[in-house]
């Protein structure tokens, strides 16, 4: 098809016995959101491969239950790499994952193998999480690898000995299996803990009540803050038909005693909850968590000068 579009790919799917579903993270929200997912036929899809962001927890196993004869196969790389970092390859992948299993990149694809390192000098040991490097891939063009003009951020990004600073944090078990926490541009420090936003995410849409359709959360600094760069936990709910039926008013009493139980102290949602009609993300799927705090200093340096 020229360009996505849901109904089509939902009758091309029965039609033709579709077996494998390349896919990103924003064409399976749009997937799971339609109600005539559940009425067409999809147990000819076997391999669902996907990538350009992560998915959570929770949306991986609605995934695996829409097309339940499918095995569900990450893939993680990036454009300065040239070629795939991991992958989760059908072999090792299980299409029989359940809420308490994590969803893990597998073992580095054949081209390069990925290591982990707590900064450039240390390398990161099994359990423990760290930023996520791997050989830059551009050993294969010609010229020195980096960025256009911008030696900065080469020097930043492309480390001596060929290997290349991803930004993304991970952690990784004896397997060799990794799992993707946060990119560390949106890590929040509070208190001197270090808090991903994910991981909020994961708990709201783990709520067993069904209240929410989609979430984002991302820091925000509050008045009365500690510290002037201190950013506290916000989160950005788009409601299901249900969520939407009880109201924003329960729903948020719902979902803060729910983190209040489950996470620590410092994770709670001190920023507070707000309601939307959408997530703003990337044509990928990539949550556009900048965007979203911008609206909110924008919201709030209205408010305090009609104050």
């Amino acid at each position: 098809m020229p360009r996505w579009d849901l109904n089509l790919t939902l009758d091309c799917i029965p039609k033709y016995k579709v077996n494998v579903l390349p896919v990103v993270p924003s064409i399976i929200h749009s997937l799971l959101s339609s109600p005539r997912i559940k009425e067409i036929d999809t147990s000819s899809v076997q391999i669902i491969p996907f990538g350009a962001a992560h998915l959570s927890k929770h949306m991986e196993l609605n995934l695996q239950a829409a097309f339940p004869n499918a095995v569900i196969s990450e893939g993680y790389a990036l454009s300065e790499t040239t070629l795939g970092t991991l992958i989760r390859v059908p072999a090792l992948a299980t299409n029989d994952r359940t809420e308490d299993q994590p969803t893990g990149i597998s073992q580095y694809s054949s081209y390069h193998r990925p290591k982990l390192l707590i900064s450039v000098l240390g390398i990161l040991h099994v359990g423990v999480e760290g930023l996520i490097l791997r050989p830059d891939g551009t050993h294969c063009l010609p010229g020195e690898p980096g960025y256009w003009r911008d030696p900065k951020a080469t020097a930043e990004t492309f480390l001596p000995g060929g290997w290349l600073r991803t930004g993304d944090i991970f952690s990784a078990d004896t397997r060799g299996f990794f799992y993707f926490k946060e990119r560390s541009k949106d890590t929040l420090k509070i208190s001197g803990l270090q808090v991903a936003p994910t991981e909020i995410e994961d708990a709201i849409f783990a709520e067993p009540s069904g209240l929410v359709e989609d979430v984002a959360v991302a820091g925000v600094l509050l008045p009365n803050s500690r510290l002037s760069d201190e950013k506290s936990p916000r989160a950005w709910i788009v409601l299901s038909p249900k969520g939407r039926r009880l109201g924003g008013e329960h729903v948020q009493k719902v979902i803060d005693n729910w983190i209040r139980e489950r996470l620590s102290k410092y994770k709670w949602l001190r920023g507070g909850i707000q309601f939307v009609d959408q997530i703003p993300k990337s044509p990928t799927g990539k949550v556009l968590r900048r965007t979203l705090q911008d609206e909110y200093v924008a919201q709030h340096s209205t408010s305090s000068t009609k104050l």
